[in-house]
């Protein structure tokens, strides 16, 4: 029987371990350089060249942790990589910056990502740091600290939520009705504070975690209860039952015995309380079966497969299913992974499929990836609205050099009332053709319409 080991090698992202004295750094000019950690993949220095910086903070204040590991693998190589700063950069685009990085951190990295930038050490960085960690205590004693610029919506509005807390009802009034004289947003955001023992799993190294598990797994066991060949007390059955930090620590144990259900539902309780499953997965030093991987969780263990590019699991999980319809997925996400895509005819397993929604689906992804288009493609995309594909065909055809298709196609699609959408892909089609005359006219006869 296959097996697989599960280990920190499995990581999307190798993880590497606030600072305390306030800093009078003027932050107003924009830096050189702004310090980050390794971070695989990451984007070229230069990456922000063209960019205002305003529409950069912007960006970095509307993300939130996403639920894919793809984006949250890109956002990642922008955030927490060492980039130049986009022209006129300033306090507010650092300040989003290092909230990104809080919020995108793994264990132990926001550490080394503040200790190469001092602006961390900024006292509005240190209390957004703290209220992203869910420590509204920390934030108090930062504000209470505070000397100059008081008087900020920020620190008022801090203020308002530490009274709050501490009962003191009419400072917190007296704040509140100066953020409303400012028309400014009274209520704080506080993140759930994490849970004290997923904090100490996803954190601490896996030589000292798994000892101090093993300890918690027998916390609440009479000595004459330890099975004496086994060594333990408790089976699947009982550690799913009891939703505690010594159940959890049950549940690790099982999977370290290789019970992939015990990794499964240790996973998803971590998950509940706010973990990275991949994260927690890679750092479960485990062999698994993959045909009991399959039957316990197969979308938690391909999924994982995925994020952590590892092609070797994925197929390992293609030959421990027995489904059909699983067999298909996992085989188009390791064509995936590995660039079995580029260059190559759809196949007869997509083309096969194209009567249904999800055929035609897959297909349009498979030539996202670089795969050739076909007549039978272009047939089953038929009676779908012109303007769900033409760019679709645009694209492949670009993608695999076919400059005389791509432009027939451009001219066709403008043949037919063009949109503005339509017009935006024909010029920018246009100009990667070469053909940046013909781009300029079609910009100019937008621009005309209407005289």
């Amino acid at each position: 029987m296959r097996t697989l080991l599960l280990t920190t090698a499995l990581l999307l992202m190798p993880a590497h371990g606030l600072a305390q004295d306030v800093l009078t750094e003027d932050l107003g000019q924009a830096r050189a350089f702004a310090p980050g950690i390794d971070v695989p993949g990451a984007l070229d220095a230069a990456a922000w060249q063209g960019t205002s910086a305003a529409t950069a903070t912007r960006l970095l204040m509307g993300i939130e942790p996403p639920d894919s590991a793809a984006s949250r693998a890109l956002l990642r190589r922008v955030v927490l990589a060492g980039l130049s700063p986009p022209d006129g950069a300033d306090d507010a685009f650092e300040t989003a910056r290092i909230r990104a990085a809080r919020l995108l951190a793994q264990p132990g990295e926001y550490e080394r990502f503040a200790a190469r930038n001092s602006s961390t050490n900024d006292p509005k960085a240190r209390a957004d740091a703290a209220l992203l960690a869910g420590d509204l205590l920390a934030a108090c004693k930062i504000s209470d600290a505070l000397v100059t610029g008081r008087g900020d919506s920020h620190w008022v509005r801090l203020r308002a939520a530490c009274h709050e807390q501490r009962g003191e009802t009419a400072a917190a009034e007296l704040a509140r009705e100066l953020l409303i004289e400012r028309r400014e947003e009274t209520e704080l955001t506080i993140a759930k504070p994490t849970d004290p023992f997923w904090s100490r799993v996803a954190r601490d190294e896996v030589a000292t975690l798994s000892p101090y598990l093993s300890d918690l797994a027998l916390k609440d066991v009479e000595l004459s209860e330890v099975d004496p060949v086994q060594g333990i007390s408790f089976d699947l059955e009982t550690a799913a039952a009891d939703d505690s930090p010594t159940g959890y620590a049950q549940l690790y144990q099982l999977a370290l015995g290789g019970d992939a259900k015990a990794a499964a539902l240790f996973v998803k309780r971590g998950r509940t309380a706010g973990q990275d499953p991949d994260w927690l997965l890679a750092r479960l030093p485990a062999t698994l079966d993959p045909s009991q991987m399959a039957a316990a969780d197969l979308p938690l263990f391909a999924r994982h497969a995925a994020a952590t590019r590892n092609i070797p699991l994925m197929q390992a999980l293609f030959g421990a299913s027995d489904a059909e319809g699983d067999k298909t997925r996992l085989a188009l996400a390791s064509d995936a992974l590995g660039g079995g895509f580029f260059g190559r005819d759809l196949g007869q397993g997509l083309e096969g499929a194209l009567d249904s929604q999800q055929g035609r689906d897959d297909a349009l992804i498979a030539l996202a990836l670089g795969a050739h288009s076909s007549d039978a493609l272009e047939q089953a995309l038929i009676k779908l609205p012109a303007a769900a594909t033409d760019w679709v065909f645009i694209d492949a055809a670009l993608l695999r050099g076919a400059r005389a298709e791509a432009a027939l196609r451009i001219a066709d699609v403008l043949a037919t009332n063009p949109t503005v959408r339509d017009r935006y892909h024909a010029i920018r089609a246009l100009t990667q053709l070469g053909q940046s005359e013909v781009a300029g006219q079609l910009a100019a006869e937008h621009f005309l319409q209407g005289l």
